[in-house]
């Protein structure tokens, strides 16, 4: 109804870059959704930082390893990432 998804689906793991903030995409992402839900792979080692187009190191919100955060969002195109080592993932989620 309405072109959303009617139950969780989990999107390809991100992997996050350094240096500039990147949109979380992904081919199999909805077409719309309520909300999107990022969490930092819990084996990740380092913080990950998430936020708007404006992303950088010292700005957004912070996961730490395992922890996650919802947006009320409908596109996980529209969240950034970026983090300050490499090998760093997210697990998106899409309600």
């Amino acid at each position: 109804m309405f072109g959303l998804e009617s139950a969780p689906r989990s999107l390809e793991d991100f992997a996050v870059p350094t240096g500039t903030a990147a949109p979380i995409t992904s081919a199999s992402e909805p077409l719309a959704s309520l909300a999107i839900v990022v969490q930092a792979h819990p084996e990740n080692t380092d913080l990950v930082r998430i936020g708007g187009s404006g992303l950088t190191l010292t700005s957004g919100n912070v996961l730490a390893p395992g922890q996650s955060m919802t947006f009320p969002i409908g596109r996980a195109r529209n969240i950034y990432a970026l983090a300050a080592s490499s090998g760093q993932r997210l697990c998106t989620n899409v309600i």
